[in-house]
């Protein structure tokens, strides 16, 4: 009895490989950087380096201090000095500084300056032959020197001395102008009357001029601290010698213009009784 025969080897068993999926996975998507609003909040350490452009922060200027305003009428102020129990010097007047200087323009013009008699202090001295008067305002201060002549027994102002700190218009900064004149013979009036003017102007410098308005002036030998008889200026002499002539000049016209008219309505008068 033969032995059963061998079995058969197993048969290699194919295995076609399956292809393998390449899917490429999903692209990712960009992540959005919204840039975040700067923040107005102050911080007190270090500031963080933004990319924001920011404005230029301006550089403060110091401005000049602004001026005074200037009245546009100049105020009279009635200024007294004393001696012993009387006056020994009267002025009432309104003060006007003119000043040259240069302005932006590098150009050379006037300027002017009203003394301000509620801001303004004086004081004064008093002797046998002279008399002094000092007006003292925030901007500066004007010093008048009366003298008096015993020969010609009147008295005059001789000296005066100004300064002035003030920034006119259109001009670069404020300026001190100081001003002295020593040799001067003006508002000059007999001993015992006072001088009165209505605009009278008096040069310091050549770039410096006081102007005073309204002005009534007596130095020494006042009765009672009241002014003397007015001696009136040259200037206001002419126009009271001239405003008489007006007026009679008028007058004499109106005169003439009625006795015209009256002969010309006898006349007429006549004429008609003749045509009757």
């Amino acid at each position: 009895m033969r032995p059963p025969p061998p079995p058969p080897p197993p048969r290699p068993r194919l295995t076609t490989p399956q292809p393998t999926r390449t899917t490429p996975p999903p692209p990712r998507r960009p992540r959005l950087t919204t840039p975040r609003p700067t923040r107005t909040t102050r911080h007190h350490g270090p500031a963080p380096n933004h990319t924001t452009a920011h404005k230029p922060t301006p550089i403060a200027t110091t401005t000049a201090p602004p001026r005074p305003t200037q009245p546009p009428v100049v105020a009279v102020g009635n200024y007294t000095v004393k001696q012993g129990a009387g006056l020994c010097l009267r002025a009432e007047m309104g003060l006007q500084l003119q000043i040259r200087y240069g302005d932006k323009a590098k150009r050379q013009v006037w300027g002017a300056f009203a003394v301000q008699p509620k801001h303004t202090n004086f004081s004064g001295t008093c002797s046998d032959k002279m008399a002094t008067l000092k007006l003292q305002f925030p901007e500066g201060f004007i010093l008048f020197t009366f003298q008096k002549n015993e020969t010609e027994k009147a008295a005059y102002l001789s000296q005066v001395q100004a300064n002035l700190t003030y920034q006119f218009p259109q001009a670069t900064e404020a300026t001190t102008f100081k001003a002295n004149n020593a040799s001067l013979r003006e508002f000059a009036a007999p001993l015992g009357k006072s001088y009165q003017c209505r605009n009278r102007s008096v040069g310091l410098s050549d770039t410096f001029r006081l102007t005073a308005l309204s002005e009534r002036i007596q130095a020494f030998q006042l009765q009672g601290g009241n002014f003397g008889e007015a001696e009136f200026c040259p200037e206001q002499q002419k126009h009271s010698i001239v405003l008489p002539i007006v007026v009679g000049v008028v007058l004499g016209l109106l005169i003439l213009i009625v006795l015209v008219a009256f002969a010309v309505g006898r006349w007429r008068g006549r004429t008609g009784y003749e045509s009757l």
